[in-house]
């Protein structure tokens, strides 16, 4: 799909929310104007059961006794799109090129949404760059990374192209679980100086990609944070194969051989 193509889908895909939750808060307060006591237009002739001892019963059905939805970012960047689209529409500026520009502009505030707390170089244990230390580390890391890769591969893709279903969801959250698995074991070795830094890359580029296959798996009810977390995954995989090559580039520069673990 063309970037175009993205941004036009994001935009149909979030507006139809955000309308559908202006819907809502529309039904929501129908609801509460049908609430409101009829005026009483005539007098009240004295009986045994005086108003004062049936109004309670019926004091739970007032505006404030109505249940209220938690928005999704979805639901909260949809109504502000929605209102902005009604904007453009109204004002007769709904043109191809000024909806195009909208969307743009929301797609690139959602590539922003996912937010996880990095590691710094504080959780690391470093240690002098010798060539057996080099050589330890490399095994070590394509190790673990050849394991999750293993894992993943195992796991079942059967019925995952429906975001729907539970097999999806299971699917993100699995993936999820082994991407937070693999950064805790990065974090239990000792790391030669020289790749200290490029080791804390790759440990938070672990724990972004857990934290974005986490809500690839609420894609059905929050597409924004869902094409988030998409826009992340297509950076993280960009940047492993980098910080990999850059493992492999420091080994080689010391005369020790291996795979980049790519």
């Amino acid at each position: 799909m063309s970037r175009l193509q993205l941004k036009l889908a994001i935009l149909i895909s979030v507006v139809l929310i955000g309308g559908a939750t202006a819907n809502r808060l529309i039904n929501s307060t129908k609801e509460a104007s049908n609430l409101i006591a009829l005026k009483n237009t005539g007098s009240v002739q004295n009986n045994d059961t005086s108003l004062q001892d049936i109004s309670p019963a019926y004091s739970t059905s007032t505006p404030s006794s109505i249940k209220t939805e938690t928005l999704t970012q979805t639901d909260l960047i949809g109504r502000q799109l929605f209102s902005d689209y009604l904007s453009l529409s109204s004002s007769g500026q709904a043109t191809d090129d000024n909806i195009n520009a909208l969307a743009g502009s929301y797609a690139e505030n959602l590539s922003n949404l996912s937010t996880i707390a990095d590691i710094s170089t504080d959780k690391i244990t470093p240690e002098e760059d010798t060539v057996d230390n080099l050589s330890a580390y490399g095994d070590s890391v394509i190790a673990i990374h050849t394991k999750y890769q293993n894992l993943a591969s195992a796991l079942s893709t059967k019925g995952v192209s429906d975001i729907k279903s539970v097999a999806f969801v299971s699917f993100a959250n699995s993936m999820s679980s082994l991407y937070s698995r693999a950064a805790s074991e990065l974090l239990l070795l000792k790391v030669p100086a020289s790749l200290v830094e490029n080791h804390v890359a790759l440990v938070n580029n672990y724990l972004s990609s857990a934290d974005a296959a986490k809500t690839l798996s609420t894609i059905s009810k929050d597409p924004a944070g869902a094409y988030s977390a998409l826009v992340t995954q297509q950076k993280n995989s960009q940047e492993e194969i980098a910080l990999f090559e850059n493992i492999h580039r420091t080994l080689m520069s010391n005369g020790i051989i291996t795979n980049s673990g790519t």
